[in-house]
Protein backbone atom coordinates (compact mmCIF):
# COMPACT_ATOMS: atom_id res chain seq x y z
CA UNK A 1 0.00 0.00 0.00
CA UNK A 2 3.06 2.38 1.23
CA UNK A 3 4.89 1.74 -2.03
CA UNK A 4 1.36 2.35 -4.40
CA UNK A 5 0.99 5.64 -2.95
CA UNK A 6 4.61 6.66 -3.36
CA UNK A 7 4.71 5.86 -7.14
CA UNK A 8 1.40 7.63 -7.75
CA UNK A 9 3.51 10.63 -5.83
CA UNK A 10 6.32 9.97 -8.00
CA UNK A 11 4.42 9.92 -11.38
CA UNK A 12 2.71 13.10 -10.48
CA UNK A 13 5.27 14.97 -9.37
CA UNK A 14 5.77 17.42 -12.22
CA UNK A 15 1.92 18.26 -12.12
CA UNK A 16 2.68 18.79 -8.14
CA UNK A 17 5.21 20.91 -9.13
CA UNK A 18 3.35 22.81 -12.00
CA UNK A 19 0.90 23.48 -9.03
CA UNK A 20 2.67 24.66 -6.24
CA UNK A 21 4.97 27.49 -8.84
CA UNK A 22 1.67 28.18 -10.36
CA UNK A 23 0.19 29.03 -6.85
CA UNK A 24 3.81 30.63 -5.78
CA UNK A 25 3.18 33.26 -8.94
CA UNK A 26 -0.38 33.75 -8.35
CA UNK A 27 0.88 34.73 -4.36
CA UNK A 28 3.55 36.51 -5.36
CA UNK A 29 1.26 38.59 -7.92
CA UNK A 30 -1.86 38.92 -5.45
CA UNK A 31 0.96 40.44 -3.11
CA UNK A 32 2.29 42.87 -5.72
CA UNK A 33 -1.33 44.02 -6.09
CA UNK A 34 -2.05 44.60 -2.58
CA UNK A 35 0.70 47.00 -2.03
CA UNK A 36 -0.07 50.64 -2.07
CA UNK A 37 2.52 51.18 -5.22
CA UNK A 38 2.18 53.46 -8.92
CA UNK A 39 -0.04 51.08 -11.74
CA UNK A 40 2.85 51.02 -13.24
CA UNK A 41 5.21 49.65 -11.57
CA UNK A 42 3.11 47.40 -10.43
CA UNK A 43 2.27 46.04 -13.77
CA UNK A 44 6.16 46.07 -14.33
CA UNK A 45 6.44 43.65 -11.32
CA UNK A 46 3.79 41.72 -12.58
CA UNK A 47 5.16 41.17 -16.19
CA UNK A 48 8.63 40.30 -14.67
CA UNK A 49 7.29 37.65 -12.47
CA UNK A 50 4.87 36.48 -15.44
CA UNK A 51 7.48 36.40 -18.25
CA UNK A 52 10.26 35.42 -16.16
CA UNK A 53 9.04 33.58 -12.91
CA UNK A 54 11.45 31.73 -11.61
CA UNK A 55 14.20 34.70 -11.90
CA UNK A 56 11.09 37.42 -11.32
CA UNK A 57 10.04 36.05 -8.31
CA UNK A 58 13.76 35.86 -6.62
CA UNK A 59 14.29 39.89 -8.24
CA UNK A 60 11.35 40.97 -6.74
CA UNK A 61 12.07 39.07 -3.19
CA UNK A 62 15.19 40.92 -3.42
CA UNK A 63 14.56 44.38 -5.35
CA UNK A 64 10.60 44.93 -4.82
CA UNK A 65 9.91 45.30 -1.28
CA UNK A 66 9.89 48.54 0.12
CA UNK A 67 11.84 47.47 3.04
CA UNK A 68 13.43 51.56 3.77
CA UNK A 69 9.48 52.55 3.88
CA UNK A 70 8.72 49.67 6.59
CA UNK A 71 11.79 51.08 8.47
CA UNK A 72 10.96 54.19 8.45
CA UNK A 73 7.27 53.48 9.70
CA UNK A 74 8.26 51.19 12.14
CA UNK A 75 10.68 54.19 13.44
CA UNK A 76 8.14 56.25 13.31
CA UNK A 77 5.59 54.43 15.08
CA UNK A 78 7.82 54.04 17.89
CA UNK A 79 8.04 57.65 18.31
CA UNK A 80 4.73 58.39 18.84
CA UNK A 81 4.47 55.56 20.92
CA UNK A 82 7.26 56.86 22.91
CA UNK A 83 5.58 60.24 22.66
CA UNK A 84 1.67 58.72 24.17
CA UNK A 85 3.71 57.20 26.76
CA UNK A 86 5.05 60.62 28.10
CA UNK A 87 1.60 62.31 27.55
CA UNK A 88 0.00 59.49 29.78
CA UNK A 89 2.71 59.55 32.40
CA UNK A 90 2.47 63.13 32.78
CA UNK A 91 -1.62 63.11 32.82
CA UNK A 92 -1.56 60.19 35.37
CA UNK A 93 0.66 62.28 37.63
CA UNK A 94 -1.40 65.43 37.38
CA UNK A 95 -4.67 63.04 38.10
CA UNK A 96 -3.01 62.01 41.19
CA UNK A 97 -1.94 64.97 42.53
CA UNK A 98 -5.89 66.09 42.68
CA UNK A 99 -6.99 65.43 46.32
CA UNK A 100 -10.67 64.80 46.17
CA UNK A 101 -12.80 67.19 48.61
Amino acid sequence: MPELIFNMILENMGLIFNMVYFLTIVFVVFLIILENRSPIKSISWIMVVILIPLFGIIFYIFFGQKYRKKILFSRKVARYNKRINQILESQLKQVSEIKPT
